[in-house]
């Protein structure tokens, strides 16, 4: 099973290079950018990731393919990273994710629980001079999305899930004040990274909904929303469904254009059952995406000129037995299937490849990021430590590990 510490990750954005040492920063230019909704930010040549140091700090640190080694965000030269004997280090963080680094500078967000807020913080690329840009206001345990970051701006997409009852504050009654909305609200804010205006596009609610990606095109936005179209009861004595409905009687999930100039909002696809999106790169969001039926255990390709989803491939269990990037899709047809099937996007032809043991240890299809020309994976080591290695895209997608590579522990300081 694979550990609870990385379920997701949020991850944006073009090439960072952090030099030996903590005070010195060379940002090279690329077009690699993903998104994602956790605390990593993964390029073609190194990663912003969290992790915990010997004290259970928290600290920000990046890791660079190409000297491989791993350093705090901190610009301090006699810095301890340690909150005790060096509490004001930068890199020491908490509740942090979708980092973006830009020329000199580093974006990121911070959940603010004190104020009930998602800050955007702004920061040297070594980690200094930090400053809040802007600050999404009113928003009580949010579930973060996706993250994506354009040229001078970024959107971010989440779900609200609880409120505070107000009631229960006021009597002063203490325990849990929260209370779990009926219908979930699904918002997505476009703001700007110079001024720190916040632009809401979408905001929905409904039974279970959720909502994916979103993309800026010639001022449209294209996003995912999933809803269910009546509530689904579960009873606490069988566990099933109450009312004699099922998940997929009422799941409904669709594809939708907005125009950023007018507001208007228009359906892309009309109600399929049970699908979930699986998109390059998770929620790096295209229209031509593929989606996973949980209903048949399928694969369908969205038509974005048709408003069709079109059968593609059986596929066991998708969420952890499938990856892709743009050019290529790695998936398991039947549980017991002896290879592993490819398909390419571009000729439309599958192929079969061998399903082979990485020497370092145990990888998870699911938690495979494909950038460029580096396929980077989580995978447990024979000491059980929870680590990221990475591997060239060719010899990833032909089944070969055989030239994989440590990169470093995600759960402590060591590279």
């Amino acid at each position: 099973m694979k550990p609870l510490r990385k379920i997701s990750a949020t991850i944006i954005a073009a090439l960072s290079l952090l030099t030996v040492g903590c005070s010195k920063n060379n940002i090279a230019e690329t077009d690699c950018i993903i998104s994602w909704g956790g605390d990593e930010t993964i390029m073609e040549n190194g990663i912003y990731y969290t992790c915990a140091n010997d004290d259970g700090d928290t600290l920000l640190c990046y890791y660079s393919k190409e000297n491989g080694r791993v350093v705090p965000v901190c610009g301090s030269p006699s810095c301890t990273h340690t909150s005790k004997r060096s509490p004001d280090c930068a890199a020491l963080v908490d509740d942090v994710f979708g980092f973006y680094p830009s020329g000199d500078k580093l974006f990121y967000f911070f959940n603010n629980f004190e104020n009930n807020s998602i800050d955007l913080i702004e920061c040297s690329s070594n980690g200094l001079n930090k400053r809040t840009v802007s600050s999404v206001e009113n928003v009580f345990i949010p579930f973060i999305k996706s993250v994506k970051y354009g040229s001078d701006y970024v959107l971010l997409a989440y779900n609200i899930m609880y409120e505070i009852n107000a009631e229960k504050v006021e009597l002063d009654l203490g325990g849990d004040v929260t209370l779990e909305l009926d219908k979930p609200k699904v918002l997505v804010k476009k703001i700007d990274l110079s001024s720190g205006d916040i632009t809401t596009l979408v905001e929905k609610e409904g039974y279970n909904a959720s909502i994916w990606g979103g993309i800026i095109e010639d001022d449209t936005l294209y996003y995912a929303f999933s809803e269910y179209t009546d509530k689904l009861e579960i009873d606490p004595e069988t566990g099933e469904y109450a009312g004699g409905l099922k998940r997929e009687d009422v799941y409904r999930y669709g594809y939708y254009a907005l125009n950023t100039k007018d507001g208007s909002d228009r359906k892309l696809s009309v109600g399929y059952d049970c699908l979930a999106p699986i998109a390059p790169c998770f929620d790096h969001f295209s229209k031509d995406t593929v989606c996973y039926s949980m209903t048949n255990e399928k694969l369908y390709k969205f038509n974005a000129n048709s408003g069709e989803f079109e059968y593609l491939a059986d596929c066991y269990n998708a969420s952890s037995n499938y990856t892709c990037d743009e050019r290529d899709a790695l998936f398991l047809k039947t549980p017991d299937a002896e290879n592993y099937t490819r398909y390419n996007f571009e000729t439309g032809a599958f192929t079969e490849i061998s399903r082979r043991d990485c020497p370092l240890g145990e990888v998870y299809l699911n938690s495979v990021y494909i950038i460029g020309d580096t396929a980077w994976f989580d995978y447990t080591a024979d000491d059980d430590s929870y680590c990221m290695g990475y591997v060239d895209r060719n010899d990833f997608f032909d089944g070969n590990f055989d030239k994989t590579i440590f990169a470093f522990d995600m759960n402590n300081l060591r590279g």
